[in-house]
């Protein structure tokens, strides 16, 4: 089950997001996953410049989630997710957009990765998604060891094994 999320500016109507989103919760065992713009930190590291972080309102944003056991599905660089497009002085930028799924999404997809990508003309950095990354792993080199001309059956199973996949005789 998939989620998208564009949650309020608004930090009240957001409040009642987490409200719903838990009521939603509640009702459904599916594997699921929530992606999007949900306007809020888990952490007070995940904002540079500006205004402090509202501890409370950090605080709903994380409990809704641990109450629902999501997993934040992490991310590869850059941290931030959102700038203001300002100068130096003036640059504020956080991580608003991310992805949360449940223990069976992560059991059906247990190598997902998120890549934020870098911005162009928005201020807000584009997400992609991989459920199923394929790492690049060379075959391994067969590597003849003497001691299985030692068992007893090796002759055996080198024929049966060679008539499996041949058609001509050892």
């Amino acid at each position: 089950m998939f989620s998208g999320i564009y949650a309020s500016p608004s930090s009240v109507i957001r409040k009642d997001l987490w409200t719903n989103i838990q009521m939603f919760a509640s009702s459904h065992f599916l594997p699921w996953l929530l992606l999007g713009d949900f306007k809020e930190f888990m952490a007070s590291n995940e904002k540079l410049g500006g205004a402090p972080v509202n501890e409370h309102r950090l605080n709903n944003f994380f409990n809704c989630i641990n109450c629902l056991n999501l997993i934040d599905l992490g991310f590869v660089e850059p941290k931030f997710t959102w700038t203001n497009l300002q100068s130096a002085h003036k640059l504020i930028m956080e991580r608003l957009d991310r992805a949360f799924g449940n223990n069976l999404l992560r059991f059906l997809f247990p190598n997902i990765v998120l890549n934020h990508l870098s911005h162009l003309s928005s201020d807000h950095f584009p997400i992609t998604m991989n459920l199923l990354p394929v790492d690049v792993i060379p075959p391994k080199k067969f590597r003849f060891e003497s001691m299985w001309l030692g068992h007893l059956d090796f002759f055996n199973v080198v024929y049966d094994f060679w008539d499996l996949f041949s058609n001509s005789p050892i």
